[in-house]
């Protein structure tokens, strides 16, 4: 069965580990909790404010984008503490 692996890490420590069916979430989805994970570990109310200005505001903040880890849907989101998103295929 296919699942989405989110993990978050503080520096090589393991903090959040979860696996939810592929088809139990969109992708979209998939890519908001791990913003919403990244908020609720790591960032003040005001980082998290500051993170959803427009990009004209002096007090815009980039900590919550979303990387692309390779072609296929694997993304990464934060710095310290980080979570990661991939699919896995266990049987």
């Amino acid at each position: 069965m296919k699942k989405w692996r989110i993990t978050g890490y503080d520096g090589i420590n393991v903090i959040f580990r979860e696996d939810i069916p592929l088809y139990h979430i969109s992708e979209f989805n998939i890519k908001e909790l791990l913003r919403v994970l990244v908020s609720k570990y790591g960032l003040s109310d005001r980082e998290i404010v500051n993170s959803y200005l427009n990009s004209r505001s002096k007090n815009k903040q980039d900590l919550l984008e979303l990387k692309r880890l390779k072609l296929k849907p694997e993304f990464s989101c934060g710095e310290n503490p980080f979570f990661t998103v991939v699919i896995v295929d266990e049987k």
